[in-house]
């Protein structure tokens, strides 16, 4: 089930972009499901338990299921389910989704 149901017994780690979750200990150590094409596990690590959003560039991740454009005064510039960046001290963006450093500028 690639929807990330999260580990109900014992787990075991999976490759990156890839879940286990075992609800029986007779069938563990189970087996590694990957995340479908629009979800990844936590960027750098493995033994992930669910799957999250791939958020575009400009959004982050906010439940196991949806995306929501980075907030004034942050900006992301790659694609994954990572956190935004804040702008340097004393600038801001334009608007909510920024998607580069260059779209913060002075307050």
């Amino acid at each position: 089930n690639s929807s990330g149901s999260g580990c109900r017994g014992q787990c075991r780690a999976c490759p990156l972009d890839e879940f286990v979750s075992v609800s029986d200990i007779s069938s563990f150590p189970g087996s590694c499901t990957a995340c479908d094409a629009n979800n990844e596990t936590t960027s750098g690590m493995e033994g992930s338990l669910q799957c999250t959003p791939k958020c575009p560039r400009g959004q982050f991740p906010v439940d196991n299921m949806n995306c929501e454009k980075c907030p004034l005064g942050f900006y992301k510039n790659t694609s994954g389910n990572t956190a935004c960046t804040p702008c340097v001290d004393n600038e801001t963006t334009g608007g909510n989704g920024a998607t580069d450093a260059s779209d913060c500028g002075p307050v």
